[in-house]
């Protein structure tokens, strides 16, 4: 082969030094050129015309017609050997080499663009300690970069980059909003009907940053998300926000008009026996009882205006329930032991401001904690042989507890409440979080609002130290393996915080025995979250998105591909998209308005689409209401397969007193023309317990407009878990049903 070569082929010197040109220049931005390592290897189909026509001139043929190099095809596109998505790939992994200096520049992050086609994907990088953003552009796989190509990617920047100034010009402006919550991090691109729509996640802000409000003035530029719109927070909300900015402990201000003779002193001896036990050589409890008091916080002498009292910590910790409520008109504290799993209101045990004790925290504490922990069924641990008699599980409920009692705003409306059933555990305390929820949950940091109330009950070994609370709350329950707490925030009727812990194991051995029946080997071959997806369908009867989210530790996006997949590879069947997307196994029939009612007739889709047959629920039945021609099955509601109460979708045919009973529960808003909205909330969160009502029959109850309900009421209680839908697969069906959602804390005290 050398020999021929040599023969036939023309010689040609190739120079590494090409000659100058003068008179030219070259114009160069901070760009680089990038070439794929390992270097792609061009299909064998693909042919290389120079070496064709070389081989029919050698043969003394005329060269066979020319084929184009093909272009991938569209059946090749989204697969793993596409050309963008193999630079994107290598980028990420090997970064840019500058071989000159021997410089490389790693990106964080790379995200596919979604713009006009020019650049191909986004990336972050770091540079001098700041996070920058570049532009990645991606040439035509068999050919050149052209001038077109580059001019047309650095418009499509420079409109990104206008579109962000913009954004951040406005937000930055205080005249206009009072604090910037948004970094670049937060504004992403994405395509939706080839347009480039900018997406932005507004984070939630930390206590010192609210309220966040516009136009320079509080009172009238503070709103709150509530589902899908924007609400004006009223003047209560705005101050209260105000007070928690400005007061790092809410606790620790010297009380005017009060005493040493607002204390219950039984409770103080309590108190300090307690402390005695746990250390019996502190100095504090060598002090007088005044002095001992005013080393725990409970007595203060202020600095700046020289006055000495009584703290609101030693109040609330210590004091008699008439003098608190006194100081805090809404005062009020709750425990409830059900005998059964239902969230009902009748109860078995109760501590409550009743005027049998003194009505303070310190005393709360003792007598709750200890009817939390009676029975608790979890074994002993053991260490160096010896049985340890408080558990993680001890430790979890103690923890939770505290917590309801130092991170409690006790100028709110709602109560600390605390239940205890067979099947869970609940904790509510007035007040927000002054820490987003996934910070809490992984601990580290903490913001307490009532930190002497903290100090005072570390002295006597309850809680923990600052920022370690609720990760142990869920270290405790994970070594039950039960499943994780939930903690969560609600707005309405009064901002409160709720903690669930369940008793139930993660994968039931009854689901894990029907799983594997159904599926054979293939189950244990999934992922733990995976099977963690499908046991809960299996004991549930379906998932969502959101549902497993607070089930499985995982992004939002990993858990998306996760559930896809499995429906993909046939484990689940989904019904509904996106937001409404329910996801079942296979063979599981879910309810759905069509099989529980019929075919919706045309009446029903008007009356959805807010008819007048909509509005003429406003009249009672019996009184020309168009409830009364559509009959239910039973007098007390229909039973539909897959749902635990009966469904009632007319009043006509009900039993006599359950009709009288509907029709008393809704009275007060049915009879009223304004109610306040937490009065509506309340009366459809009463009228839906333990049964599920038709949209047409809450109409006709309330005498409120159907289309007002669902978009005002019925979908905020829903977004927040006070509500249910009977059918979450279709939302937004006018036949939609409504039942109270099985969770610990009622919205008011009973």
């Amino acid at each position: 082969m050398d020999a021929s070569i040599a023969r036939n082929a023309e010689v040609e010197f190739l120079h590494d030094r090409p000659y100058p040109k003068k008179g030219a220049v070259r114009v160069t931005g901070p760009f680089t050129v990038e070439s794929l390592s390992p270097h792609r290897v061009l299909p064998a189909d693909e042919e290389d015309e120079a070496v064709v026509e070389a081989l029919a001139a050698e043969a003394g043929e005329a060269p066979p017609p020319r084929r184009r190099l093909r272009p991938k095809s569209e059946a090749d596109a989204g697969t793993g050997d596409d050309f963008v998505t193999a630079v994107l790939d290598n980028l990420a992994k090997a970064g840019v080499q500058n071989t000159k200096k021997n410089e490389r520049l790693t990106f964080a992050t790379i995200r596919p663009w979604p713009g006009k086609g020019h650049v191909a994907a986004e990336a972050t990088y770091e540079e001098a300690g700041q996070q920058r953003r570049a532009a990645i552009v991606v040439g035509p796989e068999y050919g050149t970069v052209g001038q077109e190509l580059v001019r047309e990617a650095a418009r499509e920047c420079r409109d990104w980059a206008d579109a962000l100034g913009d954004l951040f010009n406005q937000l930055n402006n205080r005249q206009k909003v009072s604090a910037n919550l948004l970094t670049d991090q937060h504004v992403e691109a994405v395509s939706v009907d080839g347009r480039t729509l900018l997406v932005i996640e507004v984070p939630q802000g930390i206590r010192r940053h609210k309220p966040v409000y516009i136009n320079g003035n509080p009172m009238t530029g503070s709103y709150r998300r509530l589902n899908d719109g924007d609400r004006q927070c009223d003047e209560e909300i705005v101050k209260r926000m105000l007070a928690e900015q400005t007061e790092e402990s809410r606790d620790n201000r010297v009380l005017k008009g009060f005493g040493l003779e607002d204390l219950d002193w039984e409770s103080v001896r309590a108190y300090r026996q307690m402390m005695r036990d746990r250390s019996p050589t502190h100095p504090f409890l060598d002090a007088p009882d005044e002095e001992f008091l005013r080393k725990i916080g409970a007595v203060r002498r202020d600095r700046e205006s020289g006055t000495e009292g009584l703290t609101v910590a030693g109040l609330l910790m210590f004091g008699k329930s008439e003098s608190i409520q006194d100081e805090f008109p809404n005062y009020f504290l709750d425990y409830q032991e059900r005998a059964n799993p239902k969230a009902e209101q009748r109860w078995v045990d109760r501590v409550t401001l009743d005027g049998t004790w003194s009505g303070n925290l310190f005393d709360f504490y003792r007598r709750v904690y200890r009817k939390l922990v009676a029975d608790l069924k979890v074994p002993f641990a053991l260490q160096n042989g010896q049985r340890q008699d408080e558990t993680p599980v001890h430790e979890a409920l103690r923890e939770a507890l505290v917590n309801t009692i130092v991170h409690a705003d006790y100028t709110g409306r709602a109560s600390v409440f605390v239940v205890k059933r067979p099947d869970m555990f609940g904790f509510r305390n007035p007040g927000l979080m002054r820490v987003p929820v996934a910070q809490a949950i992984a601990g580290g940091e903490s913001d307490g609002r009532n930190r002497t109330l903290q100090k005072m009950l570390l002295l006597v070994g309850a809680g923990e130290r600052a920022g370690s609370g609720v990760p142990k709350i869920h270290k405790g329950w994970a070594e039950q393996h039960w499943r994780p707490p939930v903690l969560y925030e609600r707005e309405q009727p009064s901002e409160q915080t709720l903690l669930e812990l369940r008793m139930l194991d993660l994968i039931p051995a009854d689901a894990l025995a029907r799983l594997r029946a159904r599926f054979g080997s293939r189950f244990d071959a999934l992922s733990r979250d995976q099977r963690l997806i499908l046991a809960a369908a299996a004991t549930e009867g379906f998932v969502t998105h959101a549902r497993m989210l607070s089930i499985c530790d995982m992004h939002p996006t990993d858990l998306t591909r996760l559930l896809q997949g499995l429906v993909q590879e046939d484990y689940l069947v989904q019904s509904g998209r996106r937001r409404a997307a329910v996801y079942r196994l296979p063979g599981m029939v879910l309810p759905n308005p069509d099989t529980v009612f019929g075919p919706p007739t045309e009446g029903a889709e008007l009356a959805g689409k807010g008819s007048e047959l909509s509005t003429k629920g406003s009249e009672l039945p019996g009184q020309g209401s168009e409830l009364d021609s559509a009959p239910t099955s039973g007098s007390l509601g229909r039973q539909v397969e897959g749902l635990p109460y009966p469904l009632i979708d007319a009043l006509e045919g009900l039993d006599a007193g359950l009709r009288r009973q509907l029709e008393e529960i809704s009275e007060p808003v049915r009879t009223s023309g304004r109610v306040a909205p937490e009065t509506t909330r309340s009366v459809i969160t009463l009228l839906c317990r333990e049964r599920y009502l038709t949209i047409r029959v809450l109409s006709a109850l309330l005498g409120r407009d159907e289309d007002y309900l669902r978009q005002r009421v019925l979908n905020p209680l829903v977004h927040e878990r006070v509500l249910e839908r009977a059918f979450p697969q279709s939302p937004n069906d006018p036949r939609q049903a409504y039942t109270a959602a099985d969770v610990a804390p009622p919205a008011s005290p009973s």
